[in-house]
C-alpha cells in the first residue's frame, strides 16, 4: 500500500539549538488522517533533522483542520535520519549516520524507501571503511556535502532477485541494511569472488587502477612503477594491479621494512623518520610513481629522481597529512609530469566503463587482511586503529 501522505509541501532544515525543522504534509484519506503517532513518526523518520532533534509535523486533511491534540496542530518528537522522501515502504531498517563532522557514526533506525525506476534495491552484505569514506565522514573531502551523512561509497550485496552484486555510489551512503542504487552503478560480482574481500579491496584497487588507466599516457611495455605507501591497503593491492596492467618491475616504499619484505616487490625503499634522510639513490629509471603519502616525502623523492626517461607522477592519497612544497627548480630539471587521480580528475563514467574488468582482476588478487565488524558496533570501533588491511562493516 502506498503511503497516505501525498507529498511534502514545505520543509526546513533549521534543526539546531532551539529551532525546529518544520515538515508540512497532506494526507489524502481517512486512513491517513487517523494514522497513529507511531506510524506518523515512522513515515517521516528519515526527514530533515539530526538524530534525536525534535521535528515539528503539521498535518492537513482535506475535510478536517487538525489531526487532534492541542489546538489545530500537533507536534511530535521523532528520531530523524538521513534519506530521501519515501515512496512506498514504511519498513524500518538500520543505518550508520554521522550527525556532526568529527563524530563517529551512530547506529540508528531509518525509514526504508522503495527504489526509483532507475534504481535497484540491494540487501547489503559488506561495505568497506576506506580512506575516502573516513575523509567524507569527517567533512574533509570535497564531496562530503552536509550532515547528516551516511558513510560509505561502495559495497557488495544481493538484489531482490538474489543476484550477488558489487555497487559504487558517491551520491548516497552505503552503511545500511538495504540501499537503493542507480542501476548504472551496479555490476554482477564474478563467480567465486569472496564478497567480504571484494568489499574491502575493490575501492583501494580502484585508486591505482584508475590512476594507471586514465591518468598516465603511453606507458612503455614492461614499465617500472614505484608505489609510495606500498604497505597501505591501497598500496598492497596496487602491486597486483600494476602487474596485471603490464608492470615488469614494482618498487615499494614505506616505513615498515619488515612488512615491505612480505610483499611481492622487486625492490623496496624504506622511508626514514625524517623525509630528507630517505635514500632514493637505488631507484634508477622509473616510468610511473603512484603516491599515497604526499607531503615532504614526495618533495624529497622528486628532487632525488635521476631517471633518464619520462617519469609520470600520479598523486592518489595523502597519508602523511601534509602538503607538498616543491621548488620550481625541480620541475625545470626533471623530465616529469605531475597529475592527480580521483573523482574530478576522472569521471564516474570512466569507472563504470572499466569496473567489470577490474572486478575480474580483483578476483585474482591475493587475500588481503580484513577486520570484520557488525554495523551495530560502528560507533564503538570507528576510531580504533586497524593495524593492517581494511575495516569492513556487515549489517
Amino acid at each position: 500500500m502506498s503511503s497516505p501522505f501525498a507529498h511534502v509541501v514545505q520543509r526546513s532544515r533549521k534543526c539546531s539549538g532551539a529551532e525546529h525543522g518544520m515538515t508540512v504534509a497532506r494526507v489524502s484519506d481517512e486512513e491517513g488522517f487517523l494514522v497513529s503517532k507511531r506510524r506518523l513518526v515512522r513515515e517521516w523518520l528519515h526527514l530533515g533533522c539530526p538524530y534525536q532533534a525534535p521535528e515539528m509535523l503539521q498535518i492537513h486533511h482535506p475535510r478536517r483542520k487538525s489531526i487532534g491534540g492541542h489546538g489545530r496542530q500537533q507536534s511530535l518528537r521523532a528520531t530523524a535520519s538521513h534519506g530521501k522522501p519515501i515512496h512506498h515502504s514504511s519498513d524500518i531498517m538500520h543505518q550508520a549516520q554521522v550527525q556532526e563532522w568529527g563524530q563517529a557514526p551512530k547506529y540508528i533506525e531509518a525509514n526504508e524507501s522503495a527504489p526509483g525506476p532507475d534504481e535497484v534495491r540491494i540487501t547489503v552484505l559488506a561495505t568497506g571503511v576506506h580512506q575516502v569514506v573516513r575523509s567524507r565522514a569527517a567533512g574533509k573531502h570535497y564531496s562530503s556535502g552536509t550532515p547528516p551523512h551516511v558513510p560509505g561509497v561502495d559495497g557488495v550485496g544481493k538484489t531482490d532477485d538474489g543476484q550477488l552484486v558489487y555497487w559504487f555510489s558517491m551520491e548516497r551512503g552505503t552503511m545500511a541494511d538495504r540501499v537503493n542504487i542507480p542501476k548504472r552503478n551496479v555490476r554482477p560480482l564474478p563467480e567465486g569472488t569472496d564478497p567480504v574481500q571484494a568489499a574491502g579491496i575493490v575501492n583501494p584497487a580502484l585508486s591505482s587502477w584508475m590512476a594507471l588507466k586514465t591518468r598516465t599516457e603511453g606507458l612503455p611495455a614492461d614499465f617500472t612503477v614505484l608505489i609510495v605507501g606500498a604497505t597501505s591497503a591501497s598500496g598492497r593491492v596496487a602491486i597486483s594491479l600494476a602487474r596485471a596492467l603490464g608492470a615488469k618491475k614494482v618498487i615499494g616504499a614505506a616505513r615498515n621494512k619488515t612488512v615491505l619484505g612480505t610483499l611481492s616487490l622487486d625492490a623496496m625503499v624504506v622511508l626514514a623518520d625524517k623525509p630528507e634522510d630517505t635514500d632514493w639513490s637505488s631507484l634508477g629509471d622509473v616510468d610511473v610513481i603512484l603516491d599515497y603519502v604526499y607531503g615532504p616525502v614526495t618533495a624529497h623523492l622528486l628532487a632525488s629522481l635521476k631517471s633518464q626517461r619520462l617519469t609520470q607522477y600520479v598523486h592518489i592519497g595523502g597519508l602523511s597529512g601534509q602538503e607538498l612544497l616543491l621548488p620550481g627548480a625541480v620541475l625545470r630539471s626533471k623530465n616529469l609530469t605531475i597529475r592527480g587521480s580521483g573523482p574530478g580528475a576522472w569521471r564516474m563514467q570512466d569507472v563504470a566503463d572499466s569496473i567489470d574488468e577490474l572486478l575480474e582482476v580483483v578476483k585474482g588478487v591475493p587475500e588481503q587482511p580484513i577486520k570484520l565488524v557488525k554495523l551495530k558496533d560502528i560507533e564503538a570501533v570507528w576510531d580504533e586503529p586497524v593495524s593492517a588491511g581494511r575495516l569492513v562493516i556487515q549489517p
